[in-house]
């Protein structure tokens, strides 16, 4: 939840390596998190621009279409093969479940925000409370049990 103090971290890791197109990703969804839509955005244009139709590429323009509340759009920019690849990990599938909610898309928000957990996703602080992005996706239905399996997941692996 310390956005600020995360962007000064990370913002030496993407000057020195330009090319990796993960810290920019993260850098922009920081940026996001921290309420700076408008140099988020900036990021997520450069990283388009530079990496092509990547999977990095393709899910930055996906937040950045889903901050920009233009929600045909971001739908249409995931397809099948994105999704297969955010399947392949928790921060891609919590990075689809940021972008769905922003655009109001919870029971796709809940569906990724699922897959996140059951592939480790378990910042119960993080999720239930910290992370701005997911706040359409906290009314959903489905989160109170999400959260419940995620706050045992939590506890135990703070014991």
């Amino acid at each position: 939840g310390k956005y600020a103090e995360a962007t000064d971290l990370i913002g030496p890791a993407r000057k020195a390596d330009l090319d990796n197109p993960i810290i920019t990703l993260v850098y922009g969804q920081v940026r996001a998190m921290d309420g700076k839509a408008d140099l988020a955005t900036a990021a997520f244009e450069e990283l388009e621009a530079a990496a092509g139709d990547s999977y990095f590429a393709r899910l930055a323009r996906f937040l950045r279409l889903a901050l920009a509340d233009r929600e045909s759009e971001a739908m249409a920019a995931v397809d099948k093969d994105l999704e297969d690849f955010a399947t392949s990990d928790l921060e891609w599938s919590w990075t689809l479940a940021q972008g769905y909610a922003l655009i109001g898309a919870t029971d796709n928000a809940m569906t990724w925000l699922t897959a996140a957990v059951d592939s480790g996703f378990i910042n119960y602080p993080f999720l239930a409370e910290l992370d701005p992005l997911l706040e359409n996706a906290r009314a959903h239905n489905r989160f109170p049990l999400l959260m419940s399996k995620v706050r045992q997941r939590w506890r135990a692996f703070e014991a």
